[in-house]
């Protein structure tokens, strides 16, 4: 029963962040923002999760991961302006190169993320 129930909980964690891929591809964040904004989502959503910085196999640089349950969704490398997220498979993960701290971002922090030319004054 309890491996029938770990089971569904990573079913449901990778086939979440593979419904999410598609969302996550078009909002116009950093790797590190990405890897931020997921952290905050899943969060908000109480669910546990980790981001990591990561050496993967087919990557010259270091990219950015977050880990939910024993999912693993790559946010890109370290220096990529525009990230391109995908899962990864266990194959792909060479190592860990340190966990990051990262504080989850409000609901409205989220929002002002996610805006594309976001234009603030700077009224005193």
């Amino acid at each position: 029963m309890a491996s029938e129930k770990a089971e569904m909980t990573h079913l449901s964690s990778h086939q979440r962040l593979e419904s999410s891929l598609a969302q996550l591809q078009q909002l116009p964040l950093s790797s590190y923002d990405l890897a931020r904004y997921l952290f905050s989502q899943l969060a908000l959503e109480q669910r546990s999760s980790a981001v990591y910085e990561v050496r993967l196999v087919d990557a010259e640089r270091h990219h950015f991961a977050v880990q939910l349950d024993d999912v693993w969704l790559d946010c890109g490398a370290d220096n990529a302006a525009k990230a391109n997220p995908r899962l990864l498979m266990p194959s792909q993960l060479v190592e860990q190169i340190s966990q990051l701290e990262v504080v989850a971002l409000s609901e409205m922090q989220l929002q002002f993320m996610t805006m594309e030319n976001a234009h603030f004054d700077h009224c005193y």
